[in-house]
C-alpha cells in the first residue's frame, strides 16, 4: 500500500527542513549522519518551535519519510555509518 506524502507530521516537517537546509547551506556536511541530523533538527537558532528530539525520535521521523519516498538511507565507501539524504525534489 502506497504511504501517503501529506500531510508530514511535525517531527516529520522538523527532519525534512533540516536535510533540506542543509543541503544547500552545508553541502560538504551532506549526506547527514543521524546524530548530524538530530543536532540541526535541535538547534536553537532560526528554529520555531524549539525541540530537542533524541535519536530515536529522529530516526522514527526518517523512516516514516523514507517510506513516503521523501527521504533516502545512503551508504557510501568509506563512511562509517549510514548518512541520510531528502528527495523532496524527486516526488
Amino acid at each position: 500500500m502506497e504511504q501517503e506524502l501529506f500531510p508530514l507530521d511535525p517531527r516529520e516537517a522538523r527532519v525534512l527542513g533540516c536535510l533540506v537546509e542543509k543541503a544547500m547551506t552545508t553541502p560538504d556536511q551532506y549526506p547527514m549522519s543521524l546524530n548530524g541530523v538530530r543536532v540541526a533538527c535541535n538547534q536553537v537558532s532560526n528554529r520555531h518551535p524549539v525541540v530537542d528530539y533524541d535519536e530515536t525520535t529522529v530516526a522514527q521521523a526518517l523512516r516514516r519519510l523514507a517510506d513516503k519516498g521523501l527521504a533516502k538511507f545512503v551508504h557510501r565507501p568509506g563512511d562509517r555509518v549510514v548518512k541520510h539524504i531528502h528527495a523532496a525534489d524527486q516526488v
